[in-house]
């Protein structure tokens, strides 16, 4: 049987700070500033698992809408198709 959520909430938000409408995550980042997040021997990306957490699994790529790479804000998240996620880099998101 894996971790309890709670335990899992208590060990993800414990690696997130606050600032303005951003939770960006203080643990450990791979080379390119994304979160990663352990989960009983299975490392996910932090944003990733929060918003697979929130919104059920993700059909296609979990992009930042607010284009900050360790933001695991749920509400900053969307499931988007590779393509999405490449025109979201250039500032096609309105909310960027």
């Amino acid at each position: 049987m894996g971790t309890s959520l709670e335990i899992l909430f208590d060990r993800f938000f414990s690696k997130t700070v606050g600032e303005g409408n951003h939770i960006l995550w203080t643990g450990a980042l791979d080379k390119d500033g994304y979160g990663r997040f352990k989960v009983d021997g299975k490392v996910w990306y932090s944003h990733r698992w929060i918003y697979s957490v929130v919104y059920g699994e993700p059909e296609y790529e979990v992009d930042h809408k607010c284009n900050v790479r360790n933001c695991v804000n749920p509400l900053h998240l969307q499931d988007v198709t590779h393509q999405e996620n490449q025109w979201g880099r250039t500032g096609g998101w309105s909310t960027r």
